[in-house]
């Protein structure tokens, strides 16, 4: 005794006005997304460096300010002893 399936599929096209302004508007999300990402991550790490070496100039200012502080005081402190 032998059974016979039948089997039906049934494929539906989409409209191509409805699937292509989909598609288009996915994709350009996508793309500005990415884009804006990559900007502002750039732009972060130009900041992030910029203060670092504003940084890393004052630290060296002040490391200059008091060795010369040091120098004059120590060449004050000697011309003025007698």
């Amino acid at each position: 005794m032998a059974v016979q399936v039948t089997t039906t599929t049934l494929f539906t096209t989409p409209t191509p006005s409805h699937t292509g302004s989909q598609v288009h508007s996915l994709s350009s999300i996508s793309i500005g997304a990415i884009v804006g990402g990559t900007i502002a991550g750039s732009a972060l790490a130009v900041l992030v460096v910029v203060i670092w070496i504003y940084w890393g100039k004052q630290i060296q200012k002040t490391k200059r300010k008091q060795e010369e502080e040091l120098v004059c005081g120590s060449y004050l402190k000697n011309r003025t002893r007698h």
